[in-house]
């Protein structure tokens, strides 16, 4: 678990290593008055990665940016893009060759 992001919404948003439907990491949100909500459940069936974990970066498209240390496409992590709803696009599936590496933090 990484430190917090806020958002422009002046929301909290961080990351959990572990937890979710799979088990396998989500990103949540927390308001100001303190209620938590998942914003997105990380799984082996979709391709984002799992396992996510540092902190989420806060761009000034509005999105946030973050690593999953796990899966993705070529199964050793990613880097991706979130929109505040939840949606993920993956940016880099790392394959743990010579040339990208592998498990991001």
């Amino acid at each position: 678990m990484g430190p917090l992001a806020q958002g422009a919404d002046g929301n909290l948003y961080g990351v959990t290593y572990y937890g979710g439907t799979d088990s396998t990491g989500t990103v949540y949100k927390i308001t100001p008055t303190g209620t938590l909500t998942t914003v997105h459940s990380f799984s082996h069936l979709d391709g984002n990665g799992i396992s996510p974990e540092g902190a989420l970066f806060l761009s000034s498209d509005g999105n946030f940016y973050g690593t999953a240390t796990g899966g993705g496409s070529g199964g050793y992590g990613s880097v991706f893009k979130m929109t505040t709803k939840g949606k993920i696009t993956v940016l880099h599936s790392f394959t743990q060759s010579a040339t990208d590496g592998g498990t991001p933090t």
